[in-house]
């Protein structure tokens, strides 16, 4: 009676490449075999998963078999006990010097969210200990805010604030933060704040924020002649526009404004002509 080999393959834990291998190595053997049926394969997890997930298909989130967990709380958890450590004091290796108040943090924190932190602390990659950076010409609640933003990426500040954490975040190079400062300060402007807000823009040196607030005043501009800060502008260059978008329905009432500004610095502010006519507003 020739020799029977029987093969029974149950729940084999290996891709279909290596299971076709292993049975077409089993079934070669050197004795007579006779065909033997070899049973579907089973659908089971290739490997042991852990997953807190429910009512996940192991196969198809994890086609390799490797182990994969995702804590989704832990991010959140982390970057807390971290701003914790840091308004504590512990760990932290860099002190922040902001007109004599001092911040404590972690430099690769800042470092991740400044480039212009980064830039110092990569100068002083060789230094050890405790880093100094000092600013003797930004807000220090501002900063504070920054430092919460940097830890937490919640930007929470008042509304009086916004500007000084708009230059801190321009100092800093944080230009998502600057942005949205902008457009904050954007969302708040009207005829009576304008000129102050294009003062504000111009000393910053924002184009984009510049380019918005004068379509502003251009679109408002009789109405914003109105108000005193018009009258209370230093110096002015007049420079005329017109565009096909530009509609001013009295021209006069313009001109009017212009020369009661002319008078009002060359009589109360006793302004010599010349010195007028020096800057753009």
């Amino acid at each position: 009676m020739p020799s029977i080999v029987c093969c029974q393959i149950n729940q084999v834990t290996m891709h279909d490449q290596h299971r076709k291998s292993l049975l077409t190595s089993l079934c070669s053997a050197e004795a007579p075999l006779f065909d033997c049926p070899v049973p579907p394969p089973v659908p089971i997890c290739p490997n042991p998963v852990f997953s807190t997930r429910p009512n996940t298909s192991f196969a198809n989130m994890i086609p390799n078999g490797c182990l994969m967990f995702e804590d989704d709380s832990f991010l959140d958890s982390t970057v807390a006990k971290m701003n914790a450590l840091r308004k504590s004091g512990q760990f932290c290796d860099v002190r922040l010097q902001v007109c004599g108040h001092e911040l404590m943090a972690h430099r690769a924190v800042l470092a991740c969210c400044s480039p212009f932190l980064f830039e110092i602390f990569n100068s002083d990659a060789e230094q050890h200990g405790v880093s100094h950076v000092k600013f003797e010409d930004l807000n220090p609640d501002a900063v504070e805010i920054l430092l919460n933003y940097a830890y937490t990426a919640q930007l929470k500040a008042d509304r009086e604030l916004v500007r000084d954490v708009y230059s801190a975040a321009k100092r800093l190079k944080m230009e998502r933060v600057k942005q949205i400062c902008g457009d904050y300060l954007l969302s708040g402007m009207d005829c009576q704040s304008a000129i102050s807000y294009r003062h504000f823009a111009s000393s910053m040196g924002d184009a984009r924020l510049l380019s918005k607030i004068d379509a502003y005043i251009q679109e408002h501009l009789l109405e914003i002649s109105e108000q005193d800060d018009f009258l209370k502008l230093p110096r002015l260059k007049l420079e005329v526009m017109l565009e096909d978008n530009l509609s001013l329905p009295s021209n006069g009432k313009l001109y009017s404004k212009v020369i009661n500004w002319v008078q009002r610095s060359l009589w109360e502010n006793s302004e010599p002509l010349e010195r007028l006519m020096e800057e753009v507003y």
